[in-house]
């Protein structure tokens, strides 16, 4: 299989990296639900992930950071779009893939979407209010249907196209985004978060919240 076939038949990764950035922007629409600013985005053979300038929920050892996880998870509104963030990912894949959640997310090895279920994992019994994955799965569903609703996935297209061109052109099939990069990236997502659309996350974001909190 030639680089070409492999960055086409990976594309799904792109919208998974791509679905995580999108959350993020969508959190910043409210200021009770924002999870920070964006250091660099990765997609490629080498590395995939959204980095974040500041980690507030997930750290490489929760145990130790237990009294932080606490704090920062009593901001619920927040909490509950982190989550959004995390579920994102295998979300805007499966969406373009026309699979299962569970075939992406869930903490076997083989799923892309492993780490993401850990993260989750880490801090579920560290967490300033209860919940379960059921309620994550619940979440992933409504959100899935405003990601269909808005047809997000379609809407990427060009930018993932782009993107697949670029990987092939490049010797080390990497991308990384950063500082003015990524600013251009972040625009072009920006433009596909329209005020209906943000109502909807807003609304999913609260009716979650008074499920988990009655």
């Amino acid at each position: 299989m030639n680089t070409k076939e492999l960055i086409e038949n990976g594309q799904g990764t792109i919208y998974h990296e791509l679905g995580h950035l999108i959350a993020f922007r969508l959190s910043g629409k409210s200021k009770n639900t924002d999870l920070g600013d964006i250091e660099r985005f990765e997609t490629g053979a080498i590395s995939n992930r959204v980095v974040p300038v500041n980690c507030i929920y997930h750290f490489e050892n929760a145990l130790k950071q237990k009294d932080i996880i606490l704090k920062n998870t009593s901001n619920v509104d927040r909490t509950l779009a982190w989550f959004i963030e995390v579920i994102a990912g295998c979300t805007f894949q499966c969406c373009f893939e026309k699979n299962p959640f569970k075939e992406c997310f869930g903490f076997e090895p083989r799923k892309i979407g492993c780490i993401d279920h850990g993260n989750l994992a880490t801090i579920r019994n560290l967490s300033s209010f209860k919940w379960s994955f059921d309620n994550v799965y619940q979440l992933q569903n409504d959100f899935k249907q405003i990601v269909k609703k808005y047809q997000l996935v379609q809407k990427l297209e060009p930018i993932v196209e782009k993107m697949k061109n670029d990987l092939i052109r490049i010797k080390d099939n990497q991308l990384v985004f950063e500082k003015n990069e990524l600013k251009e990236l972040i625009n072009k997502i920006d433009i596909l978060i329209k005020p209906n659309l943000i109502e909807d996350y807003l609304e999913l974001v609260n009716k979650t919240k008074l499920q988990l909190l009655s």
